[in-house]
């Protein structure tokens, strides 16, 4: 499974069992909406290559242009 594929179902598992939630997002994703699924998922940037590091780094970048409320 890829990480991207991890993440998801992670968020679903945080999200139909509140005891696993770990952090903010999941209890937002399940509170936000009483429909199914719960989010769906938009890519607007994919990197060219499996880098852990350059994930992290961009996902920083995004989080400070963006400014999501459930980062601060």
């Amino acid at each position: 499974m890829t990480s991207f594929g991890l993440h998801v179902t992670l968020h679903n598992q945080h999200i139909n069992h509140p005891e696993l939630r770990k952090i903010p997002l999941s209890k937002h994703l399940d509170e936000c909406t009483n429909i199914q699924p719960k989010y769906k998922i938009f890519p607007f940037y994919k990197l060219q290559q499996e880098d852990r590091l350059r994930r992290r780094i961009k996902e920083e970048h995004f989080i400070n242009i963006f400014q999501p409320e459930l980062n601060k």
